[in-house]
């Protein structure tokens, strides 16, 4: 409390992979300008529904209009399968987006249509030819996904 009481800090981005420990820290900030956002895509839900502000994760990287969508319709009972869908499409794909990061996501955005290069200032690893069809796929998979809920993207 003695840094959100002060309006110290608005903003926390948790990275604990630990709901019980997100839930704590949101019973201790209750009644403070502050928002606490998970990067953990396999409780997204789950934190979501326990109050978290939001969801700060590298997914948001790849395709931001997606954790947008989760985050309007977590709570949406008329969307439950299609929310558990996109839930486990970002659990199943987490391998991939955390490869060879964030080249990989640079990459992505590419075949998305944005002019941005794929450099880093470190090395991540090496972008394979088999790390590209991976991106590929996931490419392709989302875009089916993004069609099928009816997401619209302006790029």
């Amino acid at each position: 409390a003695e840094f959100v009481e002060p309006g110290r800090v608005i903003y926390h981005k948790d990275s604990s992979l630990d709901l019980t420990q997100i839930k704590e820290k949101l019973r201790l900030t209750d009644g403070y300008a502050f928002g606490l956002y998970d990067a953990y895509m396999v409780h997204a839900v789950d934190s979501l529904k326990a109050g978290s502000s939001g969801l700060s994760c590298i997914q948001g990287n790849y395709f931001p209009e997606l954790i947008v969508w989760l985050c309007d319709h977590y709570a949406d009972q008329d969307l439950k399968e299609e929310v558990a869908l996109v839930q486990q499409f970002l659990i199943d794909n987490m391998d991939v987006m955390h490869n060879v990061y964030p080249t990989a996501s640079k990459y992505f955005l590419q075949k998305r249509g944005l002019n941005i290069s794929t450099f880093t200032r470190r090395n991540v690893g090496s972008f394979t030819p088999g790390v590209i069809k991976e991106v590929d796929k996931l490419y392709d998979d989302y875009t089916a996904l993004r069609c099928d809920l009816n997401i619209e993207v302006f790029i």
